[in-house]
């Protein structure tokens, strides 16, 4: 993958309070003042450190739920929901081929340690991730189209939204409404990745590896004389806890917000240290950085995020929450206030 960004696609709009021009100028100011290719260097090592330690946390939790009381397991359980999303943002990371410079060994580790435990490949993610960083809201971005297009459900993703509102979607995904919504994911990042473009063709064993990880897992669930047991401590994060996380960060990375030009169209989220590990772990809060410059890693973002704090249009115009959950200038606080109808996206192109 080039590490130069792309700049087809990029919307022109009006001047930017005296700032810049457009989009495209953004991008070029803002590339020369931080240099980020200097930072796109990529090392195994960091992403190594990081699928050891979330699944170290899920054996953890595990292991703490077979001799802590049944009331307590709730807290193991969403402490595991915290790694499978975690797993989830490295896999995020591996489709902008970013873990390291093999691209083989990046689908390797991503696929076998991120991707298949949640019966995806990194390819089927890529296909259509790629292309919501190409076509960001407009009507070719396919998350945008998934959420309010035909067959999406607008109503849950228009602002304001009450809080009572917000309260009972996320109570919905945890009381097992996700189950459908994880389905659903995996059916169409899996057909999305089935196509006749060379791009799509070009990760040939997904399907073999799928079937060595299946008997792997098989054998393993047998040999640990607890398999039910087990399902239970990984399924139940998965379909009812990893929903509502992840309706959160869609919602802070790209709803809820002004939309005016390309620096308030995604969000910076300087989270809590809890707020990290529960919800936004491995900078991914930093989701206005990451596209403004995709092909800076995952472990760099907070180096990129302090040289762009340096420049003073990045300051003025960048849409920078102080935490998820609490105060003013909360995630919270601009889904109840802030006007956003992402359907007006789709018939504005």
């Amino acid at each position: 993958m080039s590490i130069a960004p792309a700049s087809d696609g990029l919307a022109f709009r009006p001047q930017v309070d005296g700032f810049f021009a457009n989009d495209t100028e953004i991008l070029k100011k803002l590339g020369s003042a931080t240099k980020p290719v200097e930072l796109a260097k990529r090392s195994v090592w960091p992403t190594v450190a990081a699928v050891a330690f979330n699944w170290a946390i899920i054996c953890a939790a595990i292991f703490a739920m077979t001799i802590t009381s049944w009331w307590i397991h709730p807290v193991w359980l969403l402490v595991i929901a915290s790694r499978q999303h975690a797993l989830l943002v490295l896999l995020h990371d591996a489709s902008h081929s970013l873990l390291c410079r093999s691209k083989f060994w990046n689908e390797i580790i991503s696929d076998f340690f991120c991707g298949l435990p949640f019966g995806l490949s990194t390819q089927a993610y890529r296909v259509n991730h790629l292309a919501h960083h190409e076509h960001l809201n407009t009507e070719e971005d396919p998350d945008l189209v998934r959420k309010v297009g035909p067959g999406g459900q607008p109503e849950e993703w228009m602002f304001p939204l009450p809080w009572y509102r917000l309260a009972r979607l996320f109570g919905r995904d945890v009381s097992g409404g996700g189950l459908l919504f994880v389905l659903r994911s995996v059916f169409r990042l899996t057909k999305a990745a089935k196509g006749p473009s060379e791009e799509k063709k070009q990760t040939l064993y997904p399907p073999v590896l799928r079937l060595v990880y299946a008997a792997a897992l098989i054998t393993f669930l047998w040999v640990s004389g607890r398999p039910w047991f087990l399902l239970y401590a990984w399924l139940v994060p998965l379909f009812c806890l990893l929903p509502a996380i992840l309706r959160l960060r869609s919602i802070a990375e790209h709803f809820a917000l002004p939309k005016a030009h390309m620096l308030n169209e995604s969000r910076i989220i300087h989270p809590r240290w809890w707020e990290a590990f529960l919800v936004a772990p491995h900078h991914v809060s930093l989701h206005l950085d990451h596209h403004l410059f995709p092909y800076v890693p995952w472990y760099r973002l907070p180096q990129l995020h302090r040289r762009l704090l340096a420049n003073e249009e990045y300051r003025a115009l960048a849409h920078i929450n102080s935490g998820f959950f609490f105060g003013k200038k909360s995630l919270v606080a601009d889904i109840t206030q802030i006007e956003d109808d992402p359907r007006t996206l789709l018939k504005a192109h």
